[in-house]
């Protein structure tokens, strides 16, 4: 498995005594700031061997070129 290096505003996954969800806030080197997602959970601080899995939002997939998209005349249903 390849290793992701969380950053700012990724959610992740973090494994201590329980297993829960949380927001990156700040990466210092050995440590990352977090804020649970759970507002029951008081961990604000986490190492990164604690990490499960990283979820980053990349955003929404661009429109493609113009010359990527189909002409009408290749949308039609009809062969003539």
């Amino acid at each position: 498995m390849d290793a992701v290096r969380p950053q700012k505003g990724d959610v992740v996954m973090v494994n201590r005594v329980r297993t829960f969800f949380a927001l990156v806030e700040r990466v210092d080197g050995r440590r990352l700031a977090i804020r649970p997602l759970d507002p029951r959970i008081d961990d604000t601080l986490v190492r990164p061997h604690e990490i499960v899995q990283v979820y980053r939002a990349v955003g929404r997939p661009a429109r493609p070129p113009k010359r990527l998209r189909p002409s009408p005349r290749q949308l039609r249903l009809d062969d003539g």
